[in-house]
């Protein structure tokens, strides 16, 4: 089952957010990871907070052996905030808050915490984000040394978009040095097919290590069991794909 923890993560105080404490939830594994990079996962939430959904990820993950962490990326807006999934008007003001910076600053603190408390680098850490969580996952693969990057259906990678002040990150995609594991839905039509075959290209012209995987008929939010867009079948191979990923880096 393994041991959750609610964590208190104070920024450094080289930063301008040093007097900031963010949330995080924890789950450490019974038997920990002892083969393979990979030795914990920062699970970033989608634009929903850190509610059940991601709180049984971390389970999941701690379940095959690994670390599992999920930032509370929501907490200059306060602390603890979660939203139905059906009430997207009160996600937006907190949401479009969200800051490129502000972002790598929390991410950054949270790699600090793993190694400053269980001798874990970020280069033994994977990322892995869903939905506004896989733009995340890949700016964090843009500016930090990271074993490897997960979004699933990551949108706003590609153009900017009106009123939210997260910023796209195609133009980085060159800094690149980790592998890179993309999942879309290919029902989604909240990220076009264009802008998948753009960050495809971008990948491909600076020479990454990447897969990048659509699954025909899922929709956005796919892998998560509560909401409409499940689809079961792409969940099931997204997460066997993901396993085997971060046994194999």
């Amino acid at each position: 089952m393994g041991r959750e923890e609610k964590i208190e993560i104070r920024m450094p105080s080289s930063s301008k957010s040093s007097s900031l404490v963010m949330d995080a939830f924890a789950v450490f594994p019974d038997k920990p990871k002892t083969q393979g990079k990979v030795r914990a996962v920062v699970l970033i939430q989608e634009a929903f907070g850190v509610n059940s959904h991601m709180r049984a990820l971390c389970h999941k993950f701690a379940e095959q052996g690994y670390i599992a962490i999920s930032p509370e990326l929501f907490h200059r807006s306060g602390r603890g905030l979660e939203f139905s999934y059906d009430d997207f008007a009160k996600v937006m003001p907190v949401f479009s808050k969200l800051k490129n910076d502000e972002i790598l600053e929390d991410l950054g603190a949270t790699f600090s915490f793993l190694e400053k408390s269980h001798h874990v680098t970020s280069q033994q850490t994977a990322v892995i984000g869903y939905c506004m969580g896989g733009l995340v996952a890949m700016m964090s693969a843009t500016h930090q040394p990271i074993a490897t990057a997960i979004p699933y259906y990551g949108g706003g990678m590609v153009s900017a978009r009106e009123g939210i002040a997260m910023a796209p990150i195609l133009h980085q995609i060159r800094n690149i040095e980790c592998p890179v594991l993309l999942f879309f839905g290919g029902a989604d039509k909240h990220i076009p097919i264009e802008d998948i075959q753009k960050v495809e290209a971008e990948l491909t012209a600076h020479h990454k290590t990447f897969e990048c995987i659509v699954y025909p008929g899922a929709d956005h939010g796919f892998s998560n069991d509560e909401r409409s867009s499940y689809h079961p079948e792409a969940t099931q191979k997204a997460w066997d794909k993901t396993l085997d990923w971060l046994k194999k880096i």
